[in-house]
């Protein structure tokens, strides 16, 4: 059965679990790792997975494990159990592979295999809680291995801050403690694609990916980065090979994670991580100076060493390295290329009713400049008029001017003040009647003299 709906898949599960036939496959997916695998929504996260994120770069990992935590308890919940066969994070979403079977027995080892994990808020120390414990017995005659069930005694964790940096620490979980992969579920699909490898167009992305998992520790929780760990001291960053040799040489297990790049999981204790930088910055020396008196880092830095460090290359390092035909991890495509953020209908609705505000608003603007210029030419045109309140007759001309005027002309019927042009005129007219006179005299006088 395959679960892969939009966001999460926690609505889905404890019906899938229930459906799902005994020693059947369940594949889930989930795609709102920003609610698993972020510090921005843990009430979400707790109530879609039953379970606080973790806030760490391995944050990752964290979210694999709270969807198998999830998975477990709904399939406990119906006398079954779970077998992580592949757990992927994968860009932007997680993927999981897991076995159902019935077995009311082996359901009892859930609660040993679920827990809280406490993480530090500087160095980012992380400490188990299991919730139970399954001691083992051996049986008698037929009997077998037998179990017995107890709780868990804790917490893990000094009352007075983390060992290493003295900062409190952040509860995260419930989760999954147990394994994620099984390699040999691992080698069967290795095998089969590389048969079929002209059948996948993704064969070397398909091939990397899964020979990361494969290798990846069983038993190891968790990873770190360099870059991460030498920011903490506030020095240099050695080599993804030096790194892993110290660790290696020091006796202890090293493999990469598929789930970042740059990775390191190992077995080794928290110490010894933290040791390989304080022996690098003998020679790669810190600015102390740089750092305030009672800070984090210059508690790190002060701390003793317990391990003897030694950066020679180790033999099963340099097989890590080695094989650069792998596509170990997927570069984007393309610049700021992955999901958009959700459409959200209420910032829309908002959007629109500005944009619609906004062009009323050039509208009512537009209609006022048009009105102006038919009613006002020399406004629109920038000439600087004389505003005036007066009322205004037929015409448009002032009454009160009107009013006031000493001499008034008459056109058609109606009245003006008298202006320069009016007064020309009528002296022309008065001179043109004038000569009219004067002519007319001449011509009565030359009729009486005959």
């Amino acid at each position: 059965m395959d679960l892969d709906p939009y966001g999460t898949a926690a609505p889905f599960i404890d019906g899938a679990v229930q459906a799902v036939t005994d020693g059947g496959l369940l594949c889930v997916t989930c795609t709102d790792l920003s609610v698993m695998a972020g510090g921005n929504y843990p009430e979400k996260c707790y109530s879609n997975y039953g379970g606080m994120p973790v806030k760490a770069e391995y944050s990752h990992e964290g979210a694999l494990r709270l969807v198998l935590h999830t998975i477990a308890t709904s399939a406990a919940r119906y006398g079954k159990c779970i077998t992580p066969l592949l757990s992927l994070s994968i860009d932007f979403y997680i993927r999981v592979f897991v076995k159902v079977n019935h077995s009311p027995q082996e359901t009892k080892h859930t609660a040993s295999r679920t827990g809280s994990v406490y993480v530090c808020t500087y160095c980012q120390t992380h400490a188990q809680q299991p919730f139970g414990r399954a001691i083992e017995h051996e049986g008698k005659g037929k009997q077998g291995v037998r179990y017995d069930f107890k709780t868990h005694s804790g917490p893990p964790i000094p009352q007075d801050g983390c060992e290493h940096c003295g900062n409190n620490s952040l509860l995260a979980g419930p989760m999954w403690l147990g394994k994620l992969h099984d390699q040999e579920f691992i080698s069967r699909v290795l095998e089969d694609v590389e048969t079929q490898s002209s059948q996948y167009g993704t064969f070397a992305r398909m091939k990397g990916m899964l020979t990361l998992a494969k290798d990846e520790l069983p038993n190891a929780m968790f990873y770190f980065t360099p870059a991460k760990i030498t920011s903490m001291f506030h020095a240099q960053c050695p080599r993804f090979d030096q790194y892993a040799s110290a660790i290696a040489n020091a006796g202890y297990n090293v493999s990469r994670s598929h789930a970042s790049a740059g990775s390191i999981k190992t077995d080794a204790p928290r110490a010894l991580i933290f040791d390989v930088i304080r022996e690098f910055v003998k020679e790669n020396p810190v600015r102390r100076d740089k750092m305030s008196e009672g800070s984090p880092a210059l508690k790190l830095l002060d701390k003793p060493m317990q391990h003897d460090i030694s950066f020679d290359l180790h033999p099963s390092i340099k097989g890590m390295i080695s094989r650069k035909e792998l596509v170990r991890y997927q570069m984007n495509p393309t610049e700021n290329w992955g999901p958009a953020s959700r459409a959200r209908p209420e910032k829309k609705m908002a959007s629109a009713a500005a944009a619609a505000a906004t062009i009323e608003n050039d509208a009512e603007r537009a209609l006022a400049e048009a009105a102006t210029t038919v009613l006002n030419p020399a406004a629109a045109l920038g000439l600087a008029l004389e505003e005036t309140d007066a009322p205004k007759n037929e015409e448009g001309l002032d009454v009160q001017e009107l009013m006031d005027a000493e001499d008034v002309v008459e056109i058609d019927g109606s009245s003006r003040p008298k202006r320069k042009s009016d007064a020309e005129a009528e002296g022309a007219d008065r001179e043109g009647k004038k000569a009219k006179t004067l002519a007319e005299i001449d011509e009565e006088a030359m009729m009486n003299g005959m």
